[in-house]
C-alpha cells in the first residue's frame, strides 16, 4: 500500500512481502510524469516514519531528485543517486537509515550478487570504473555497468566499445564494437550481439564462455535465457 503526505511518496513496509516490492514501489512513484522536485521517499511501519528524503533533505540542486533505486542482495541497504552523489541508507526493520554519502560525480553504478557496489565516475576529461573506492579500469563507457546474474563478476565497455569482463581482481578483454544487447550470466558465460543493424533489427550472436567468443547466430534479433 502506498499513499502520499504533503506530497511525499510512502510505502506501507507492514503490508509488503518483502523489500524487494518496496523498492519497486518507491521507483515507480519516483519516475512517475507527475513527479515533482520536492517529492521523496520514505517508509512507514506501524504509525512510525522514516524521515522525508527529499531533494531537499538530501542537499540536491533544485534540478534534482533521487533516482536509480537499488536494494542489495541482504535487502539491508539501499542506494540512490540523487543527480551525480550516489548515497547508502541502511533498512531497519522500520524505517531507512540516515543518508550516508557514498561518491560524488557518479554516472551510473550496479551492485553484484555479493553487494559489492561497481560505479562509473567522472575523473577530469575521463570516465573511471570503481570498485567501491578502489579504481579498477580507466577511459570506460560510463553508461554501461552490468553485473553478473551469478557470482561477483561486473561487465563494462570503454570509449572504443570494447566490451570487458571484471572478475577475481582480474581484467578480460572480450570482443571489440560490441551492441548494447549484452547478457552477463556469469562472469565467464556472457551472451552479446555485434553488429547490429537497428532498420533490421537483428545482430550477430556470440557467446563467450572463458575463451575466443563464439559466433552461434547470423540474424538475431533477441537473446532468450532460460529461468533458473
Amino acid at each position: 500500500v502506498s499513499y502520499r503526505t504533503y506530497g511525499i511518496p510512502y510505502v506501507k513496509m507492514s503490508e509488503l512481502d518483502s523489500y524487494e516490492y518496496t523498492i519497486d514501489a518507491l521507483l515507480e512513484k519516483l519516475n512517475s510524469d507527475d513527479a515533482h522536485a520536492d517529492d521523496g521517499f520514505g517508509v512507514a511501519v506501524s504509525g512510525k516514519t522514516s524521515e522525508n528524503l527529499t531533494r531537499e533533505t538530501l542537499g540536491l540542486e533544485e534540478d534534482r531528485t533521487p533516482s536509480a533505486l537499488q536494494v542489495n542482495e541482504n535487502e539491508d541497504v539501499l542506494y540512490c543517486l540523487g543527480g551525480s552523489t550516489l548515497y547508502r541508507f541502511s533498512v531497519e526493520k522500520n524505517a531507512l537509515g540516515k543518508p550516508e554519502k557514498v561518491a560524488e560525480k557518479v554516472l551510473s553504478y550496479c551492485l553484484n550478487e555479493e553487494g559489492q557496489v561497481f560505479l562509473s565516475k567522472a575523473d577530469g576529461e575521463e570516465v573511471s570504473l570503481y570498485k567501491g573506492e578502489e579504481k579498477i579500469a580507466e577511459n570506460i563507457n560510463g553508461f554501461l555497468l552490468l553485473p553478473a546474474a551469478s557470482g561477483d563478476g561486473v561487465v563494462f565497455k570503454d570509449a572504443s566499445e570494447t566490451l570487458y569482463v571484471y572478475a577475481d581482481g582480474q581484467i578480460q578483454e572480450i570482443d571489440k564494437m560490441v551492441d548494447d544487447y549484452i547478457y552477463p550470466v556469469t562472469s565467464s558465460f556472457i551472451a552479446y550481439l555485434r553488429d547490429y543493424d537497428a532498420g533490421a533489427e537483428s545482430g550477430t550472436l556470440y557467446v563467450y564462455t572463458g575463451g575466443e567468443p563464439v559466433k552461434v547466430q547470423v540474424g538475431a534479433s533477441r537473446i532468450f535465457l532460460p529461468a533458473e
